[in-house]
């Protein structure tokens, strides 16, 4: 006759349980922060304008992808670019009023990724300049340090600042002393 492997019983269950089916009761884990909806909602306000800079970006890389493409204009695609760049600038002027500083781009990795590798599509040089700047600056989602603004960092050097403040004192810039 053979024996059936033991099961193990806990003292607060009536049914046998395997070692393997065991949940630790709710109040063993350590408690959570609950993340409210207000929370959510502000964190979605707090984003919306760095992710419509995001928007903006990758068309300007895909405007220059298919005109290197096809070697014509994409007015699709500039149709596009225009309203995207309306609903960004309406909204970095409300994340500006609100939060005080300019919105930095926040993006995901795989957007990271796609404009780094696709930096030089656009035909434009301004275009592309803006694409390595705002790189430079952006808020990579699950990259960057948990607390970082989601504002930009003047984009003035400190050795710049200094030049201006020099000028300033000299009389420059219409001031007078």
């Amino acid at each position: 006759m053979e024996r059936k492997p033991a099961v193990r019983t806990h003292r607060h269950q009536r049914t046998p349980t395997r070692p393997d089916d065991f949940v630790p009761h709710p109040a063993s884990q350590p408690a959570r922060p609950q993340v409210t909806n207000d929370v959510r909602e502000e964190m979605v306000r707090r984003i919306h304008a760095g992710r419509l800079r995001v928007q903006y970006l990758v068309d300007l890389v895909n405007i220059g992808l298919k005109e290197r493409e096809t070697g014509q204009n994409a007015p699709a695609e500039r149709l596009q670019l225009r309203q995207t760049t309306r609903e960004m600038s309406q909204a970095e002027t409300e994340h500006e009023r609100a939060y005080g500083g300019r919105p930095r781009a926040v993006l995901m990795p795989e957007e990271r990724d796609y404009l780094t590798r696709h930096k030089d599509a656009p035909v434009e040089t301004q275009a592309r300049e803006e694409i390595r700047r705002e790189l430079t600056q952006a808020y990579i989602i699950g990259e960057t340090r948990v607390g970082e603004s989601f504002e930009r960092t003047s984009e003035r050097t400190p050795e710049r600042q200094h030049d201006l403040m020099l000028e300033r004192d000299r009389g420059g810039f219409g001031f007078s002393r």
